[in-house]
C-alpha cells in the first residue's frame, strides 16, 4: 500500500487550528526571545518545537498552555 493510496482520518473539527497563536512576543529579563510567532496546531497534526538550548521551546508552550486555561476557566 503507497501512503499516498490512503485516506487521512476523520476528525472532529479537523481544518480548523484546536490551537493557534499569532504574534507571540516573549521577553525575560529586558531580554527579548521571541518575537513575532505564529502557530497553529490542527486536529489530527502533531508538532514539535525544536532549537538550541535556551531558544524558549518551553516559553511557547507555557504561554499557549496560558491561554488555554485562560479561554476554559
Amino acid at each position: 500500500m503507497i501512503a499516498d493510496d490512503l485516506d487521512p482520518p476523520k476528525l472532529a473539527g479537523h481544518g480548523m487550528p484546536l490551537l493557534e497563536i499569532e504574534n507571540l512576543h516573549v521577553e525575560i529579563d529586558g531580554k527579548k526571545i521571541l518575537k513575532g510567532v505564529d502557530l497553529a496546531v490542527n486536529a489530527g497534526e502533531v508538532h514539535a518545537i525544536m532549537g538550541p538550548n535556551g531558544s524558549a521551546e518551553v516559553d511557547i508552550l507555557a504561554k499557549a498552555l496560558l491561554k488555554a486555561q485562560e479561554f476554559f476557566t
